[in-house]
């Protein structure tokens, strides 16, 4: 619109002219005008409180476009019902990394699988899931009267799931679920245990090699001390087997100690992290004004600390061990020696 004032210095004045209605985001509130230039939509600081699809309300204040995921968390427990944890609303359901464990329908066996959702399988035992074959599940047609010269144990005709398996007598061969080596054992019952393969493992730092069993841990520690320098210069890093060993940027060689130097204001000291260079300024102030030694001149506060005091024109006048008076300007510390 164009301005309505006669003609004038400076800038225009607000356009006076009258806009569209308009409301608030969440729509509590509503006006019939808004003035030019002023947005037709506004936040009113209240929570906008609109039903989510969970049923809560929306917390947030008066926005603008669709509402933010529900925040609310609750108690929730995982399927298998052995870890409780906080979730978020519209993630309660949740499975956690440790075995079932639920019975299964054969009355005998617990689930092996990992925490699921939905009814367990049937007993992997039961000898229709099984079928004809041996502990390993290499060799087949075990329950043949045949079979029983080829294996070291021979159950005839399995009928239930408690039932004994036939061992082949062969390597298991079934990988271990960590690390995917083979089991080395020969054809049996049950869990395959620990690793037992043997491999070449890089200590922490990386400067040491070592054959250990696979089921040791995959954290392996050498004797060595770092001795890399850490950020500051200044030190070196005294850690046994440190994981950023010969790296000056790694996170372990930011050096935490205080550098604890005298500061140019002869004050205070650095208490930044020990470093390379100059200390930076003095950092403390003054709320106090600064005058000079009669008082007459002063700098008012805030006053960096070391800031000189301000210069003064006056006489010193203080009277001297001699009896005079000094003739100096207004100074600070001893006084200069008397010429009469």
């Amino acid at each position: 619109h164009p301005c309505p004032e006669l003609c004038h210095p400076g800038p225009c004045p607000r356009c006076t002219a009258v806009g569209p209605p308009g409301s608030c985001h969440c729509g509590r509130e509503e006006s019939l005008t808004t003035k030019c230039g002023d947005s037709s939509r506004w936040s009113c600081g209240a929570p906008c409180g609109k039903r989510l699809g969970c049923g809560h309300e929306c917390p947030v204040r008066c926005h603008p476009g669709a509402c933010p995921p529900c925040a609310v968390t609750s108690p929730q427990v995982c399927f298998c019902g052995a870890v409780e944890e906080k979730r978020l609303c519209g993630q309660e359901f949740f499975a956690c990394d440790n075995p079932c464990g639920m019975p299964l329908d054969c009355g005998e066996h617990s689930c092996e699988l990992k925490c699921h959702d939905g009814d367990c399988p049937e007993c992997p035992r039961e000898p229709s899931s099984w079928g004809d074959r041996c502990a390993c599940g290499r060799t087949k047609h075990c329950s043949r009267e045949s079979a029983a010269a080829l294996l070291v144990r021979w159950v005839g005709s399995r009928s239930r799931c408690t039932d004994p398996f036939p061992l082949c007598g062969q390597r298991c061969g079934r990988r271990h679920p960590g690390c995917g080596h083979e089991c080395a054992r020969t054809c049996h019952e049950g869990p395959c245990g620990e690793c037992e393969q043997k491999v070449v493992r890089s200590c922490r730092c990386g400067r040491t090699q070592r054959e250990v069993l696979c089921s040791e841990g995959e954290e392996l520690l050498c004797a060595q001390v770092c001795k890399t320098k850490k950020t500051c210069g200044n030190h070196r890093c005294d850690t046994v087997c440190c994981p950023g060993f010969n790296d000056r940027g790694h996170e372990v060689h930011f050096c935490l100690q205080v550098c604890g130097k005298a500061l140019a204001c002869g004050n205070h000291l650095c208490e930044d992290f020990c470093h390379l260079g100059r200390c930076p300024p003095c950092r403390v102030v003054s709320h106090e004004p600064l005058s000079c030694a009669c008082g007459a001149s002063f700098i008012d506060p805030p006053v960096v600390c070391g800031t000189r005091a301000p210069q003064c024109e006056r006489l010193c006048g203080a009277e001297l061990a001699c009896g005079h008076r000094c003739a100096a300007r207004c100074h600070l510390g001893d006084h200069p020696l008397c010429c009469e």
